[in-house]
């Protein structure tokens, strides 16, 4: 199972190698605010818990770091963030709502892959980009094709195969795999 920790560290290595991707030996200090072009973002994660607090520390290193990065070549983004509860939120109708707005340039979310399928499902016949936290294998398989899905992790499948090669070098005698009959994951 992925904690909270290995999908933030993820999100962080990918805003570092944007930030690497914009870096030279003049570094700018700062953009002007109407050098900026704003991007509206959509966040469906859980929010509850605190979890709030860390994505939003997240993602505010992604958007100074991003803005930094392109800053120089005049092309600026200001990344604008919406936040939604993927837990406690419509999700259907928010999808939806997400899927049909032009302001809206991106999805990130759907941590739990039951709610990232239902994101999937109204993003992809939209061709909105869309950047997922969630491992199940039929995310991967079943919206991959589209060309708007971007997984940010392995899927399940994956992970299983790499914790068996451990089982297999440690010596192990037994394994078990536990998961919820009721949700996509597993």
């Amino acid at each position: 199972m992925i904690h909270r920790a290995d999908i933030l560290s993820g999100v962080l290595l990918l805003a570092s190698l944007v930030f690497l991707a914009g870096c030279s030996k003049e570094w700018p200090t700062h953009c002007q605010e109407a050098d900026l072009k704003e991007c509206r973002v959509a966040v469906v994660l859980p929010l509850s818990d605190g979890q709030e607090d860390s994505w939003k520390q997240c993602l505010g290193f992604c958007t100074t770091y991003l803005t930094q990065a392109f800053c120089k070549t005049g092309l600026g983004v200001k990344l604008v963030f919406e936040w939604y509860d993927e837990q406690s939120d419509n999700l259907p109708d928010i999808a939806a709502e997400l899927a049909s707005r032009g302001d809206v340039k991106a999805v990130i979310g759907g941590l739990h892959s039951d709610n990232a399928i239902v994101l999937a499902q109204a993003l992809s016949v939209k061709d909105k980009p869309f950047f997922t936290l969630a491992t199940t294998d039929q995310l991967v398989r079943g919206y991959s094709s589209w060309g708007n899905l971007w997984a940010m992790t392995e899927t399940d499948i994956t992970q299983c195969e790499v914790m068996l090669s451990k089982v297999i070098q440690y010596g192990a005698k037994q394994v078990a795999l536990l998961v919820s009959g009721e949700s996509a994951y597993g």
